[in-house]
């Protein structure tokens, strides 16, 4: 029995065939749902409200192979993909160790993958982490998760590349109506430093200027003290 977890290759039939008992495989995403690469951020991307791993057979085709076991987990909106990677092994490792004693016995359930109810992930670029700030907030403050570690939520200030940490959704509605997408229009003591999106507030709680340490927000604005009133996202 060939065993592997989250890999991104195809095996090619003439590999398989080595093997008696076939292949399975650990995704960290509910089958077929987010097939590819990069499952974990991009159940985080979608907002959705739950997320698991699944145990497949391998076949000639990406993750479209018949499932031998299932767990699922609730998501909180909380997570990034470090945290959610972490718990998905977990997880993964004690499923991986069910399915195959199942298989060893002969009583593991297996079912096809429903292909109408597929979809699919891409592979991670460094360029997808930029912020366009005339999306909502809730998509940014996604994205802010979704790319941490790698290649982090980044946006343009005065030339140099700005990594937006954490933050979250402004709870309150104010009216910046009066100011342009990706302006810093001021800072909040409760959240942080405060940025006008195309829809909403996007609060910044933690920054890194390039070459520059991660900052907290209070010890970034100390620092760059004409940032209020400027303008992210330029050259």
């Amino acid at each position: 029995l060939l065993a592997v977890a989250a890999y991104g290759k195809i095996f090619k039939s003439i590999f398989l065939n080595i093997f008696s008992k076939g292949g399975i495989n650990l995704h960290p995403s509910i089958l077929p749902q987010f097939r590819g690469p990069s499952p974990i951020p991009a159940v985080i991307l979608a907002g959705n409200q739950q997320s698991g791993v699944t145990i497949q057979r391998l076949a000639l085709e990406m993750d479209s192979g018949n499932i031998l076991a299932q767990e699922r987990i609730a998501l909180t909106g909380n997570e990034t993909t470090a945290a959610l990677s972490e718990k998905l092994a977990a997880m993964g490792a004690e499923l991986f160790v069910t399915a195959i004693d199942s298989l060893e016995k002969g009583v593991v359930r297996e079912h096809a993958q429903i292909e109408d109810e597929a979809s699919y992930c891409k592979i991670i670029k460094k360029d997808d982490g930029l912020i366009d700030w005339g999306k909502s907030a809730d998509i940014i403050e996604r994205m802010i998760r979704a790319y941490n570690p790698w290649p982090q939520a980044f946006t343009n200030y005065k030339g140099l590349r700005l990594a937006i940490l954490s933050g979250g959704v402004l709870p309150e509605e104010r009216d910046f109506s009066n100011a342009r997408n990706g302006e810093v229009v001021g800072v909040d003591k409760s959240y942080g430093i405060l940025v006008k999106t195309g829809q909403g507030i996007l609060y910044i709680e933690k920054l890194q200027l390039q070459s520059k340490k991660p900052n907290d927000w209070q010890s970034f604005i100390n620092g760059q003290r004409t940032f209020i009133g400027s303008f992210l996202g330029g050259e």
